[in-house]
């Protein structure tokens, strides 16, 4: 029965990558019950196989994309830190300004621009 599940659940994930969700839905459940894959259960509850089977993909689909937000938040507020980090040091280290800014560019791969806006913002912080 698991066997069954799984297999039922990795042909809504194939096939949802190439066509809407619901089709895809649609289209296990037929080929799953043609082929004897939880054929009873599908057929006496297609409806509502269904629709559980469409909210939970969006839902596990919606889990994802929270994860990779939290995790690319994550990395911006990591490098944020580091570059404070490297500017307040530069600066205690009584490093030019100037020098500090090309580094900034090098090693944080920034702009001019963006590397002297980190460098005032963290080096008025320091003060």
């Amino acid at each position: 029965m698991l066997k069954d599940y799984s297999e039922y659940t990795a042909r809504v994930r194939q096939y949802a990558k190439v066509m809407n969700l619901e089709d895809a839905v649609e289209r296990a459940i037929t080929e799953c019950i043609a082929e004897g894959i939880l054929s009873d259960f599908l057929e006496k509850n297609r409806a509502e196989a269904k629709s559980v089977s469409i909210y939970e993909y969006d839902q596990e689909r919606h889990l994802r994309q929270e994860r990779e937000e939290a995790r690319e938040e994550g990395e911006k507020i990591g490098r944020e830190a580091g570059i404070r980090a490297f500017v307040i040091d530069h600066i205690e280290e009584g490093m030019p300004p100037e020098k500090s800014i090309l580094k900034l560019q090098k090693l944080f791969s920034l702009t001019n621009e963006e590397a002297k806006s980190y460098y005032e913002e963290y080096s008025q912080t320091n003060c």
